[in-house]
């Protein structure tokens, strides 16, 4: 792209700026932040439905390149809905310990690009380690002032369910019948638009399942969303990425233990014999898809190469490889790491050379690159996370919040789940997601202390609690 077009593009991004900042701004006002998270979370996906790989986008308006810096759309939009937010309506005073520990974690693992600059680790990477880290903060940030209720609205769900429906049809369509192709239009070039990426698969997989999980625990059900949930959820399996596949099943594996739990079933309204019967519907629109497509053998094929095949064995003896060097790299610098932008050798693998990889392992390169003081802090940060998903499940709110914490708590176990194969904190696609998560779960944690759900539907201080129980024992004949 020349020199005119990225100037072009570079003014189309910074008026479209000014106006989404106005715009956040006015809802914030409103008190509709749930609006603004929707829409850069959304923009979020697009990126990662349009472009198969975060390292391949070319020049123009979903990468401006600025020297050894790219400017992301997430690069702009988190930073100017957090200010929007504080222009807006100033923040609040509390914040939980679970957030103290993330943001203890962020601090030291984003301060690690000093180390990693004043140690001569590459300055791309560690700009690029550092700006995932930020951006990880940036949306547990973003979805912390966000009032969770809100996206239990129906509209909301609908247009989730939706969205979800059409970008599942679209990768079986395009995987199925098409395959990937190039589009080129004006500053927006997609190499290989229906290209089913890893960390894509991961996302709209967990997305599937928390849709489906709240829709199970609704008062009236709709079985569209359950559809379109348990297609988006099993969306890796027409990849090719065993990373994925593995997070796929983690999330059945855990969904099937709690459901064995009698919290579960106090909250599932739905029946077993209409939930298999919505499932097997579900299942049996893809499959008659794919059969009709003729690719049955290619997907199926396609998964027993992703798990059991040559090319899996290959990378599979590589990563054992990276994981015995890094011992001795964490041996060297044990406290503080090796800094952001610390990358290892994969050894000469001909006729391709040598080159300069992460340890694809989330505990490994966060103890590389932040030292055993931060994989302390990540293991506490999470381990309260999931501490906080057990306090919402045993509460008393309202069955869909706790089901939402729920999912969201199996998502990220299906994430780190892939993250013991892959480098999770490299992938900015990921790490905002993830904080997503996480500050969803810590936001409904703080409703199960603050609010109770009421036979009536509505949100009550836990302090009326007892008066609108004894409201009803009494009846309206007897007041």
């Amino acid at each position: 792209m020349g020199s005119a077009a990225l100037i072009l593009v570079a003014f189309v991004a910074l008026m479209g700026t000014l106006l989404l900042f106005g715009w956040f701004t006015g809802l914030e006002r409103r008190g509709r932040g749930e609006v603004v998270v929707a829409t850069v979370l959304g923009v979020a996906l697009l990126e990662a439905v349009l472009f198969q790989s975060q390292n391949t986008v070319p020049s123009g308006l979903f990468r401006i390149p600025l020297g050894s810096f790219d400017v992301r759309p997430v690069d702009v939009l988190i930073p100017m809905a957090l200010a929007a937010r504080v222009l807006a309506r100033p923040p609040g005073s509390r914040i939980s310990f679970t957030a103290l520990l993330w943001v203890a974690f962020v601090v030291w693992y984003a301060a690690g690009g000093i180390t990693g600059y004043y140690g001569g680790n590459p300055v791309p990477e560690v700009i690029g380690q550092v700006r995932s880290m930020l951006l990880f903060g940036g949306a547990y940030a973003l979805v912390a002032g966000t009032d969770v209720r809100k996206l239990l609205g129906e509209k909301f769900l609908r247009v989730v369910s939706r969205l979800l429906f059409a970008i599942a049809l679209g990768y079986i369509a395009m995987i199925m019948l098409v395959g990937p192709t190039s589009v080129g239009a004006g500053p927006v070039t997609i190499p290989e638009l229906g290209g089913l990426g890893a960390d894509t698969s991961s996302i709209i997989s967990a997305m599937g399942l928390m849709l489906i999980l709240v829709e199970i625990s609704s008062p009236v059900h709709h079985r569209f969303r359950i559809v379109a949930g348990s297609l988006a959820m099993l969306i890796p399996l027409i990849g090719d990425q065993a990373a994925s596949i593995v997070g796929l099943v983690v999330m059945i594996g855990l969904t099937m233990l709690t459901s064995l739990t009698p919290r579960w079933r106090e909250r599932v309204t739905v029946t077993p014999t209409e939930f298999l019967l919505v499932v097997v519907l579900s299942l049996t629109v893809g499959l008659v898809g794919l059969t009709a497509a003729g690719r049955t053998e290619d997907i199926t094929s396609g998964v027993e190469d992703a798990l059991v095949g040559n090319a899996q064995d290959s990378t599979s003896r590589l990563r054992v490889l990276l994981w015995e060097d890094a011992r001795d790299f964490i041996l060297e610098s044990p406290v503080i790491g090796h800094g952001a932008g610390f990358r290892q050798i994969l050894p000469d693998q001909w006729p391709a050379p040598p080159s300069l990889v992460a340890s694809h392992n989330i505990l490994l390169d966060v103890t590389l690159r932040s030292g055993l003081v931060g994989l302390a802090l990540f293991l506490a940060a999470m381990f309260s996370s999931f501490r906080e998903v057990l306090t919402s499940w045993r509460s008393r709110l309202d069955p869909r919040l706790t089901m939402l914490s729920l999912g969201a708590g199996i998502g990220i176990g299906g994430i780190l789940a892939k993250g013991m194969v892959e480098s999770v904190f490299d992938k900015f696609r990921l790490a905002v997601f993830l904080g997503a998560l996480l500050s969803m779960i810590s936001g409904i944690a703080r409703q199960a202390e603050t609010a109770e759900w009421s036979p009536t539907g509505d949100w009550v201080p836990p302090v009326l609690e007892e008066r609108i129980d004894a409201t009803l024992r009494i009846g309206p004949d007897r007041r």
